[in-house]
């Protein structure tokens, strides 16, 4: 219907357009894009907040296979180390034992009177046995074979042939009487008197024992055997014979005394032909009435032939 205006003419109103279909899929459209765009915002990381730490996440990567790089810081361990101690080597135990009979008897480096006087047993010692030279006359005290004391003048425990031979490191010292003397100086004394010198020889004692029994044999009631090991050293340009005969001991109270036949300590001093530069060595016995006042002063005699003068000094106790 048309309506006048105000001129009084008739106008017609406008006509009501229809909105085309494609207007409805933008506006969709549009709003689905906005919804998206919503979608990742709230997803995306927001890089301006520090990452939150997961701590299972961090076990999970600390206990992983991967290998890292190695720290300059060592790593410590709550588990103790393995610590190894090394196995002792047993110490070997003595074979049996000696009783030391005499007073005194010297205890030598080696298995030979020519080894120095080391330690001394008295009456009584009990000394552990180790081993024994083949020839049966020195006894090893330990088993580094470096301590020795003579067989002849102990009581074995046990016998001989159940005790091991001593290994031979070196030769032992000869006692033949071809055997020749070393070329270390003589000593100013023969170690138990001075030396007696006849003719570019020289003649001492060396040690002395006491005993109250030599193996099988004992001494008249109320005297004890006395040995002195003899030393006799030819510094002649000839052959010299030294006789066992040729010595005797003066006691305390001027009793003569000579060499008795059967008990002996091994090394015996026997007759002996020496050349030049030879020695002549061994145990001397004889038997003497045991007092102290006898006992005391003692001296050596040597008088090596009929034509010759008595010779003598004293033996140091």
């Amino acid at each position: 219907m048309s309506e006048k205006n105000m001129g009084g003419e008739k106008t017609e109103s406008p006509k009501k357009e229809n909105h085309p279909l494609w207007y409805i899929v933008i506006l969709f459209s549009l709003m689905g894009f906005c919804v998206f765009c919503g979608l990742v915002t709230l997803k995306s990381p927001d890089y301006s907040k520090p990452d939150e730490i997961d701590s299972e996440k961090v076990i999970d990567i600390t206990e992983s296979t991967f290998t890292s790089k190695p720290s300059d810081t060592p790593f410590i361990s709550d588990t103790p180390s393995p610590t190894y101690t090394q196995a002792k080597t047993p110490t070997p135990s003595p074979i049996g034992y000696a009783v030391v009979m005499p007073v005194n008897v010297n205890i030598r480096s080696g298995p030979s009177l020519e080894f120095e006087v080391i330690d001394e047993a008295k009456k009584g010692d009990e000394l552990p046995i180790f081993t024994i030279t083949e020839d049966g006359e020195w006894l090893s005290l330990n088993w580094i074979n470096d301590k020795w004391v003579s067989s002849s003048i102990v009581e074995l425990s046990l016998n001989e042939e159940d005790i091991p031979i001593a290994p031979t490191t070196s030769p032992t010292p000869t006692l033949e009487p071809t055997a020749t003397i070393t070329k270390t100086p003589i000593p100013k004394t023969a170690g138990h008197s001075d030396w007696i010198e006849y003719e570019d020889t020289k003649v001492g004692v060396r040690e002395i024992s006491w005993n109250s029994w030599l193996g099988y044999f004992r001494p008249e009631k109320g005297k004890i055997y006395y040995s002195i090991y003899i030393i006799a050293i030819n510094l002649s340009d000839k052959t010299v014979n030294f006789n066992p005969y040729d010595f005797s001991v003066v006691d305390g109270g001027g009793e003569i005394h000579s060499q008795v036949i059967f008990a002996k300590i091994e090394p015996d001093f026997d007759s002996c032909t020496v050349r030049q530069g030879g020695v002549c060595e061994g145990w001397w016995t004889t038997f003497i009435w045991d007092r102290p006042e006898v006992k005391k002063n003692l001296i050596i005699k040597y008088e090596p032939s009929w034509f010759s003068e008595s010779m003598e000094t004293s033996i140091y106790p």
